[in-house]
């Protein structure tokens, strides 16, 4: 009977060893833990030579592409993309500016603009930064295209709080190819 009990005492140290690592690797890959120690999440990084740029983003994160647009899901999102009513967390696109305006110039013509617009650099060009509303409200960055008669812009649902962090990392990683 020892024996067995043994057998038994072996199993569930075993078992309950097993929960304890899935438990440390699943705490090892949370943000909170690797602020708290230093560690460093991998990030994913996106390039497109033809829409002439490229950024980081985290993992578990989905990109959405067509021609012109980059639109950026939480993976759960995502994965629940037809319950969103015809908007997006994150777009990173391609905009037409046959004026050739300047992108403040562009901004001020096309939106409704909240507050003040700030100038400010992204991928080492001049950029503007600027809340507007239509039926939600944005934060959105433009800076100028490699292309004559484009302009870029980066666009955030403000309503979707757990984006702006994507948003920010995304801004600052934001490359010119």
């Amino acid at each position: 009977m020892s024996s067995k009990f043994s057998l038994v005492n072996r199993r569930l140290f075993l078992y309950l060893g097993m929960a304890f690592v899935i438990g440390c690797q699943n705490n090892l890959s949370s943000t909170k833990y690797q602020k708290k120690f230093g560690l460093k999440q991998k990030n994913l990084t996106y390039q497109n030579s033809q829409l002439g740029f490229s950024f980081s983003y985290p993992k578990g994160y989905q990109l959405q592409k067509n021609e012109q647009t980059v639109y950026v899901w939480k993976d759960a999102d995502y994965l629940n993309i037809d319950d969103f009513v015809k908007i997006n967390t994150i777009d990173i696109g391609i905009v037409d500016n046959p004026e050739n305006l300047s992108p403040m110039e562009w901004a001020k013509k096309h939106y409704l603009i909240e507050g003040k617009v700030t100038e400010q650099l992204v991928a080492s060009s001049e950029a503007v930064a600027f809340t507007w509303s239509g039926m939600w409200v944005f934060r959105s960055i433009v800076l100028s295209h490699r292309e004559p008669g484009k302009l870029i812009m980066i666009t955030w649902d403000q309503e979707m709080t757990e984006y702006k962090a994507v948003f920010d990392q995304i801004v600052s990683s934001f490359k010119l190819l």
